[in-house]
């Protein structure tokens, strides 16, 4: 009896293999960069956290300044006083007000 006759398998080829995997991977970094969650959007969304961490900043050091104001109103009458007479036009009961008519461009000089 003949033995069975192998099959020739045909030799590998790691170029062929490499050029495909080479492909693949090529394919699959730019629907990365390309895609949805892309570099694109990545970068705006670092810009985005970037300016509200600035704004973060700017924001605390603006509560900080009140926070400051409110204690020292706390402490000291003076700036509830001002702040009452500045922006809520409220005087004492035994001071005396006096209305001024609003100032006007300066007449021009006679000739």
């Amino acid at each position: 009896m003949t033995s069975p006759q192998r099959e020739r398998r045909p030799a590998p080829r790691p170029a062929r293999a490499f050029l495909a995997s080479l492909l693949v991977s090529s394919l699959g970094l730019g629907v990365v960069m390309v895609g949805d969650r892309g570099t694109a959007q990545w970068r705006q969304a670092r810009e985005e956290a970037r300016r509200l961490h600035s704004e973060i900043s700017r924001l605390e050091a603006t509560n900080a300044s009140l926070a400051r104001r409110i204690a020292d109103a706390e402490k000291n009458s003076f700036e509830l006083e001002k702040n009452a007479r500045e922006n809520l036009g409220l005087v004492r009961p035994d001071e005396i007000v006096v209305v001024l008519p609003p100032e006007t461009a300066a007449a021009p000089a006679a000739r």
